[in-house]
């Protein structure tokens, strides 16, 4: 009966929150002035490297049976790409072809995996491209990476008769008699430069943008402003405090981790997470494991190395406050941390989920029957808490997803 009449106070709490507040709709967050002077938005370039490697084959005298000819039209002498990255407006790139020395023969070089001798035949360059990042980014300094070969022929000549393995292409099929058979392979490549995609056609470049699938402004990074509602919610959960046990204790009831729980620190723990949000910030996700369903690296995580910064939403903050305000909770995880592809805790680019491993001070290896009860109540109340928001849900607790969350509770609001 003690249940039931929690949930009923908590849904009449639950009407008074989702009537507006007085505050505006929307504010544009407050944007770090040396990460904009960075993020210009625009200018970003796509570096691509092909390497092309003709391969002709040479059967000499032997018969069909024995040896297939290949010529420098067959499908695995089409160009490839071999390396590409995303480069920041103003990256300097220089060429820097090495020239290697002259002809040389190298005997007892494998090919298929068994003895040959190679001949390169003529000199050649190893195009290299040097790459100098403005001095803002901040990045690692000057340097060369390996480009292309130009103008590169191998030759290869069998030396030992072999039967080479039949899981190779037709060069390596059959038995061939020493000397018969010539394998010739001519290198060149190229690079090529484009501007960096605009996923969601906001005008702000995907690297720049720190919610590349969801448009907002270039004051923004790219992102959909956050509502004032939300750090109006985060500070009225930071407020939530138990009954004083002693004068001039007084303890909150809803306490945020500042390590996550792999034990990593960052700007994107939970603690980090509400202050953000309490403060009319985004929220920052962490700068690993954190993919789109498609496997994507969220933000600029997929270019070099960024994190993106998101809202946590409103139904998400309205649940925890709820919830914070019947049971005493500690908060593991809000947009940080790594989760799976897709999650819930940073997906579209909005924080919709949190994890709690405590409640009203039990755990899960101080007394597991009864963080049990409180974590299977918890979850119970985030599904009716959801349900009377009008929104779907993801609750994960020990009734319903025992194999990975016996130990905390995770409830997403979408």
């Amino acid at each position: 009966m003690k249940r039931y009449v929690t949930k009923l106070a908590l849904l009449l709490l639950l009407l008074t929150l989702l009537i507006p507040s007085s505050l505006p709709t929307a504010t544009a967050a407050p944007s770090n002035d040396t990460e904009e002077e960075y993020h210009p938005g625009v200018g970003a370039k796509e570096l691509k490297i092909y390497q092309k490697a003709v391969m002709t084959v040479d059967c000499g005298d032997l018969p069909p049976v024995a040896c297939t000819p290949n010529g420098p039209n067959d499908p695995e002498d089409q160009e490839k790409l071999i390396h590409k990255r995303i480069l920041p407006g103003g990256t300097i790139i220089e060429e820097e072809p090495l020239t290697h020395n002259p002809p040389t023969k190298h005997w007892q070089y494998e090919v298929c995996g068994y003895p040959s001798e190679q001949l390169r035949e003529t000199n050649y360059d190893q195009v290299n491209l040097y790459l100098g990042y403005p001095p803002e980014y901040k990045l690692s300094p000057p340097h060369t990476i390996k480009g292309y070969n130009q103008g590169l022929i191998h030759r290869y000549t069998v030396t030992e008769p072999h039967v080479f393995p039949p899981y190779h292409n037709p060069d390596c099929e059959k038995a061939l008699p020493p000397g018969t058979y010539i394998d010739e392979v001519t290198s060149s490549g190229r690079y090529t430069l484009t501007d960096a995609p605009d996923s969601d056609e906001d005008d702000v470049d995907d690297p720049y943008d720190a919610c590349p699938f969801n448009q907002g402004p270039a004051s923004n990074d790219g992102c959909p402003e956050c509502t004032a509602r939300t750090a109006e919610l985060a500070n009225m959960i930071l407020d939530l405090r138990l009954p004083q046990q002693q004068p001039g204790q007084a303890e909150y009831r809803v306490i945020f981790d500042p390590v996550h729980t792999s034990g990593n620190r960052d700007e994107a723990t939970a603690y980090h997470n509400i202050q953000d949000t309490a403060n009319g910030e985004r929220a920052r996700t962490s700068s690993y494991h954190h993919y789109t369903p498609s496997g994507q690296l969220l933000g600029g995580g997929q270019y070099w190395g960024g994190d993106a910064r998101i809202c946590l939403t409103s139904q998400m903050l309205t649940a925890l406050y709820q919830i914070g305000s019947a049971y005493s909770l500690r908060v593991t995880e809000l947009a940080g941390g790594a989760h799976s592809n897709g999650s819930f805790h940073y997906r579209d680019n909005l924080g919709r989920a949190f994890d709690i491993n405590r409640i009203n001070g039990y755990h899960y290896h101080n007394d597991r029957e009864q963080w049990i009860e409180l974590a299977n109540e918890v979850g119970e109340l985030c599904e009716t808490l959801a349900e009377s928001m009008g929104v779907q849900v993801e609750a994960l607790y020990p009734a319903t997803e025992p194999s990975n969350h016996m130990g905390h509770v995770h409830c997403a609001f979408y």
